[in-house]
């Protein structure tokens, strides 16, 4: 179990934020303004606390998501300098609800200063042994990437026929590889022709029709045909575009994947025995007052007046009652 003090955690670290703040030149930079309201620099590095700092580059990949944020942030300073003029916020019940979400992001604050605080080891020293351990798993698959053309029955065409058609089409397809894309484009009948040009890239695990894989897997050599390859969907004139092989990653590649895996698996467990110390004692649930809190938002029915209060949003704890 982690021993945590989390006031002196918390002290510490929004001391350290009020100092970064301090020093950082564009922290009261003005992003927008509209009316009485102003979004700085520093309402958006808040407002991304939250976002873990792999996605944080995602919220301000584009202008619109840019002018998503800054709007939103607008918006609520908008309205809540409204509030504010109105005396809204010296209401107790606003006030009481005020303290609720101040609680509440304060918690979240809290729990991840302490997770960030705790000693996560030598995690590099872990992946590597990780790697060590699991390293048949860390490969890369071999793939093909074909192009295909589709023939199709016509209607009541006789299957001689069909084939008859479909070996002449082959014919002019070996006869001239480099120029398979433009036959393809013109001739296929697949409907997702138009999308691809015919092209897939296949692994062992790919869900095609298995006439169609083992075609294409005998395939070794860029520009090669299989032979004519026929499906429950026709005709199939398979060219290979080429051939991956497989191999064993290096610890290098699998390095960043493995790092964040473990810190996540890391945070998680930490995250988790945080919240476990604080349920370690139990709560004291004053029954009465449940009651009370039951009957406020679910009154019995007037034919039940007399009945006792229902039981089942009563924590059996025994509680005073």
């Amino acid at each position: 179990m982690l021993k945590v003090v989390v006031g002196s955690v918390v002290s510490l670290a929004l001391g350290g934020y009020l100092s970064a703040q301090a020093l950082d030149p564009d922290a009261n930079l003005v992003l927008a303004t509209r009316g009485d309201a102003v979004v700085r620099m520093a309402d958006i590095d808040a407002m991304l606390e939250g976002a873990r700092p792999d996605q944080r580059p995602d919220v301000v990949s584009s202008a619109a998501r840019v002018e998503q944020l800054i709007d939103s942030r607008l918006l609520s300073v908008q309205l809540s300098n409204r509030g504010r003029a109105q005396k809204l916020d010296q209401d107790p019940e606003v006030q009481r609800r005020l303290a609720i979400a101040t609680e509440k992001a304060l918690g979240e604050i809290v729990l991840d200063v302490l997770v960030n605080r705790a000693e996560s080891g030598d995690l590099e020293q872990l992946a590597k042994e990780t790697y060590a351990g699991k390293k048949s798993t860390f490969v890369k698959a071999e793939n093909w990437t074909v192009r295909h053309l589709l023939i199709k029955a016509k209607e009541s065409e006789s299957e001689n026929s069909f084939k008859i058609r479909s070996t002449a089409l082959y014919k002019e397809a070996i006869a001239a590889p480099a120029d398979f894309e433009a036959l393809v484009k013109a001739k296929s009948e697949d409907p997702s022709v138009s999308q691809n040009e015919g092209a897939f890239t296949l692994g062992r695990d790919s869900e095609f029709v298995p006439e169609f894989l083992q075609a294409s897997f005998k395939l070794s050599e860029s520009m090669q045909f299989a032979p004519l390859t026929k499906t429950q969907f026709g005709y199939h004139i398979i060219q290979l575009l080429e051939k991956v092989e497989g191999r064993q990653l290096t610890f290098a590649e699998v390095k960043p994947q493995l790092m964040a895996s473990l810190s996540e698996s890391f945070r998680e467990r930490v995250k988790s025995e945080i919240l476990s110390d604080l349920r370690a004692a139990d709560p004291k649930y004053v029954e009465e007052s449940i009651r009370k809190l039951v009957v406020r938002y679910d009154p019995p029915e007037q034919s039940a007046a007399t009945e006792p209060v229902r039981q089942r949003a009563v924590p059996d704890s025994g509680a005073p009652k």
